[in-house]
């Protein structure tokens, strides 16, 4: 395609047996002034970067226990250390592209149920259910801060005895709530879960239950049980 090579630089690129070193040949067309870097733009390895298996690993441990335990399960599965930044960075941004995801796809299910689409048949009959759980949660911040967001005056008193800069992690316990829709007789359903309002996991599993066919004329059956938060 008229480019020729300019240099054979090599990069580190990390799989689950280890950090390899692999030829990244940079190319160049003089008379387009184009690069070209096969390696990346053909194959999508970038250098000092990690393979689908690895991320897949870490953000499995990742998202089980502390970024810090994650790290050195990591290490006894495949032999050799990755830093718990490493993984911190990687989940957290894989559960960032997620919502956005899941998003995307519950406004195809509001617009599937809105649409009369030839190709999206609609169902006879949904189930949908709901159910919610407490999570223990935890925030890293100075002990002033945590005194200024305390809830009451005991945990505001102790952490006010606290030197301010000194970094506290105070816990509590948080609403998650789980919901799933599906045809009636199906296996598997689309699920949803989230740690919000009540509102805004009923607008996503109304989303979800578009994605499976809900339409005007469908029966839908709602389980739950007789829980305050639902």
């Amino acid at each position: 395609k008229g480019f020729t090579v300019e240099r054979r630089p090599k990069v580190c690129f990390k799989i689950l047996f280890g950090p390899i070193w692999i030829e990244s040949v940079y190319m160049y067309d003089r008379a387009a002034k184009q690069g070209y870097r096969p390696l990346r733009e053909h194959f999508g390895v970038v250098g000092r970067s990690y393979s689908d298996g690895v991320e897949r690993a870490l953000t499995d441990f990742g998202i089980e226990k502390s970024f810090g335990r994650a790290a050195t399960q990591f290490e006894e599965h495949y032999g050799w250390e990755v830093g718990r930044t490493t993984v911190l960075r990687l989940t957290e941004n894989l559960g960032e592209r997620a919502e956005e995801y899941l998003q995307q796809r519950f406004e195809q299910g509001e617009e599937r149920y809105l649409t009369a689409d030839a190709a999206a048949p609609k169902a006879n009959c949904v189930v949908t259910s709901l159910d919610g759980c407490m999570i223990r949660t935890g925030k890293l911040m100075t002990a002033q801060q945590a005194a200024d967001q305390a809830e009451d005056d005991a945990e505001a008193d102790h952490y006010g005895s606290l030197e301010p800069d000194k970094v506290v992690r105070p816990e509590a316990w948080k609403e998650v709530r789980t919901g799933l829709a599906r045809k009636q007789g199906q296996v598997e359903p689309t699920f949803v879960c989230r740690r919000g309002s009540y509102a805004e996991v009923c607008r996503q599993l109304f989303g979800a239950a578009g994605l499976e066919g809900l339409g005007f004329d469908t029966k839908v059956i709602g389980l739950i049980d007789g829980a305050f938060g639902l």
